[in-house]
């Protein structure tokens, strides 16, 4: 899910909860990089740019932003950081029941993947670094 794609009331919350480690991030030059378009060589597409930069600047993100990369992402998605890390239960799941044991799965590495790429080429989420 995209800040873009956060609608009403909520946008209210999800602001609050986010502000704070969206700020921490901003501070950090090396994470920064990742959202300065400006300065990209004419012999490169921006594509390329962007993947030029990531390869700096988000390994800086997840080692050094782990508790703020959680609380952007649960707050985005309606859910506690426990719940975003471990997952949110179904309370109706029985087993050899047809629901889902989880309303939403535990972290892995293909959702964090998804999630910090949805992010960061999010120009909602962008914008809070211009």
């Amino acid at each position: 899910m995209k800040l873009s794609d956060i609608k009403g009331e909520r946008v209210f919350d999800v602001i609050a909860d986010i502000i704070e480690p969206v700020a921490t991030i901003a501070q950090d030059e090396e994470a920064v990089k990742l959202f300065d378009a400006k300065t990209r060589p004419d012999d490169m597409t921006p594509w390329e740019y962007f993947i030029d930069r990531a390869k700096v600047a988000v390994p800086v993100l997840m080692r050094k932003y782990k508790s703020e990369i959680c609380v952007i992402m649960a707050a985005i998605n309606d859910v506690d950081v426990e719940g975003y890390v471990n997952g949110v239960e179904n309370p109706d799941y029985e087993e050899g029941s047809d629901l889902p044991k989880y309303t939403m799965q535990p972290l892995t590495v293909p959702k964090l993947f998804a999630d910090v790429l949805d992010l960061i080429t999010d120009s909602e989420f962008i914008s809070f670094f211009s």
